[in-house]
């Protein structure tokens, strides 16, 4: 790594790793009819309390994540170049001493986090009293899943 700030780096992408272990466990006692539930011996009533447990710990994670990076592109003054440029041909870590040419993925993340905070505060705050709400969000989720694959082959 060559760039200003590099202990910052390195904690942005461990908790970035950390967010995707956190999402894996988080996605285990999803389904009611879960193989690996009943392999252990596990209801799924008994396993909700750890999908939303992993589910917090996920999004605490992915927002360490995203505002370390926000960091470190203020310090390397570069973070108009990487959050607001949409020049795929000179996008993501610009630095003066080093260029890293990088796809879209990173700014469709930062999208994808406004819609995985909003599943978050929902199911928070209004999960009982708005469920259809509740329900669409987390399905939604999915999309959220599908942007970290693409942001982060290492995520799967």
């Amino acid at each position: 790594y060559v760039g200003g700030a590099p202990q910052v780096h390195i904690l942005a992408r461990t908790m970035g790793h950390m967010s995707s272990m956190a999402f894996g466990l988080t996605a285990l006692p999803v389904s009611k009819t879960s193989v690996i539930l009943s392999a252990m011996g596990v209801s799924w009533e008994a396993a909700l309390h750890w999908h939303r447990g992993l589910g917090t710990v996920a999004f605490i994670c992915v927002t360490i994540h995203m505002l370390l990076f926000w960091f470190k592109w203020i310090v390397d003054g570069s973070f108009v170049a990487n959050f607001f440029a949409i020049d795929t041909e000179k996008w993501l870590w610009v630095t003066p001493i080093w260029q890293h040419y990088e796809n879209w993925s990173v700014l469709m993340a930062q999208i994808a986090w406004f819609f995985f905070t909003a599943m978050m505060v929902v199911a928070w705050k209004c999960r009982r009293s708005m469920y259809k709400l509740f329900y669409f969000l987390h399905h939604a989720g999915i999309v959220f899943l599908l942007f970290g694959l693409i942001h982060a082959w290492s995520f799967w």
